[in-house]
């Protein structure tokens, strides 16, 4: 049985943890070590907005034991991850700095979506239960120090993710300054949750009604773990959870949102930040095997976007299929990887959402829509590829100087204009006149044939600008044309 050890450490916004796993194909992710260092980064952020030097100090002090743990066990493959108690820091480079001078750590500061997004793969990692109450509505609810994650399934994939600024620490600042009366409390978390939760409701969930909540979260995990010995093995009634009762200020937004929801039932989890990051080096190095497919929940969430905007479902699916094909066919050429395909597949399905706003500007408005809006799964700089990938399929694109990013960002957005462009080209009528086509390179030449009897005047008028565009990238000149006797 081939074992593999893995070691991840948390930077959150109370506490700095260390896990040991050791990961196999038989039995899974199996936690085998765990030290942790209470430290109240996230309230001295909240506060101040940046971290003393002295704390610095004691964080660089407390990871440098973790890195004599890890040493001692002889791992070499390890993460270290920073959560909101860092990532919303002024001082974060400098912070970055000297926890690298110090340990030798290149720590990765995770935005919110990459955060909620390993979350749920620890969670369908390590919870058995989650396939089977799944298929039905579900939602997973997520308590963190300044915001509050709501994500929905049905059939098992995400539909629709939610973030709502407010979390443990703003609970705990709101009660500091109130009397003992805890109605008064729940009075105030109510006003502040509601209108972001019906919101959610009106948006996504008009017809349908979440049975299942599965509840994370550090804070909550800490508590339930102290009180409620069989969580574990337990699914609860949203009566028996809503009448457990707890000092845990977060359990205030949980119980609000099984109550909004009129839930069947709920699922506590403990998966935090170590577990995920374990979750996400074994399932990307494939070391466990899950059935369920993680891309998919990102491209549904654009997809949901892109519904939210009015775009039209017939073209972007067939403009995916095309920039898929021409991905696959252009591979030698390009260089790039499945992570970048899933990008341009995102780019393709969002490439229109600004007309929403402005016919005239929608290029302007796409790449505004992308940037202000959370895609699960993707950190910011990927974000910004997808926006970048979109503005330039219809405008002129500058050199990397101009754009302000490194060479190679631009020659991989670059790259995606090019398969976009010409890939949208082929249904600029929206008609899905090439909805049965064929693509093969002969030479210096990339073939597109469509088996049609529909005019593609306006296809092959509009089709040069990108294809010499294409040529310009590639060195290969796409050609458009119809099936001969069509």
């Amino acid at each position: 049985m081939a074992v593999t050890r893995f070691a991840a450490v948390d930077i959150g916004a109370y506490n700095v943890q260390l896990k040991i796993f050791e990961i196999t194909k038989e039995k899974g992710i199996v936690k085998i070590d765990n030290l942790k260092k209470e430290m109240e980064l996230g309230s001295e952020v909240y506060r101040t907005g940046k971290l003393s030097f002295k704390t610095i100090e004691e964080l660089c002090q407390v990871l440098y034991e973790f890195l004599m743990v890890i040493k001692g066990y002889k791992i070499t493959n390890y993460a270290i991850g920073a959560t909101s108690g860092i990532r919303s820091a002024s001082n974060i480079n400098t912070i970055l700095d000297r926890i690298k001078v110090r340990t030798g750590f290149e720590v990765k500061v995770l935005s919110n979506s990459e955060q909620r997004f390993l979350s749920f793969k620890a969670v369908i990692a390590c919870e058995s239960r989650f396939a089977e109450v799944t298929n039905k509505p579900s939602a997973i609810v997520e308590v963190g120090s300044t915001s509050t994650q709501i994500s929905i399934f049905e059939d098992g994939v995400l539909i629709a993710t939610n973030n709502i600024r407010l979390g443990s620490i703003r609970i705990r600042e709101l009660i500091s300054g109130l009397s003992e009366d805890s109605s008064h409390t729940d009075a105030l978390i109510e006003e502040l949750l509601m209108n972001d939760l019906q919101t959610l409701t009106r948006l996504y969930l008009k017809d349908t009604k979440v049975e299942n909540v599965i509840v994370i979260g550090e804070i909550l995990a800490a508590d339930v773990r102290k009180n409620l010995p069989n969580y574990k093995n337990t699914i609860y009634s949203a009566t028996e959870f809503l009448s457990y009762s707890t000092k845990a200020p977060c359990m205030k937004i949980y119980k609000k949102i099984v109550e909004t929801f009129k839930a069947k039932n709920v699922i506590i989890s403990d998966v935090d930040m170590c577990d995920a990051m374990a979750a996400d080096f074994a399932l990307d190095n494939k070391k466990i095997k899950v059935a369920h497919n993680f891309d998919n929940d990102i491209l549904e969430e654009a997809r949901n976007i892109c519904k939210r905007y009015n775009g039209s479902t017939k073209h972007i699916t067939l403009l995916c299929e095309h920039t898929d094909e021409i991905f696959d066919m252009m591979k030698k050429y390009h260089g790039l990887n499945q992570r970048d395909k899933l990008m341009l597949s995102i780019a393709a399905i969002l490439h229109d959402c600004g007309k929403y706003v402005s016919m005239r500007y929608a290029a302007e408005c796409s790449y505004n829509i992308i940037m202000s809006t959370e895609i699960i799964g993707l950190s910011h700089k990927e974000r910004e590829l997808v926006a970048n990938v979109v503005k330039y399929n219809t405008t002129e694109i500058g050199d990397a100087r101009e754009l302000g990013i490194s060479n190679e960002d631009y020659l991989k957005i670059v790259k995606l204009v090019a398969i976009l462009r010409v890939s949208n080209a082929m249904d600029r009528s929206h008609k899905q006149k090439y909805k049965n086509h064929k693509i093969e390179i002969k030479g210096n030449e990339l073939h597109i044939i469509a088996n049609t009897e529909d005019d593609i005047t306006l296809e092959s008028s509009l089709f040069k600008d990108k294809a010499d565009f294409f040529e310009e990238v590639y060195g290969i000149k796409p050609i458009l044309r119809k099936k001969k006797g069509m």
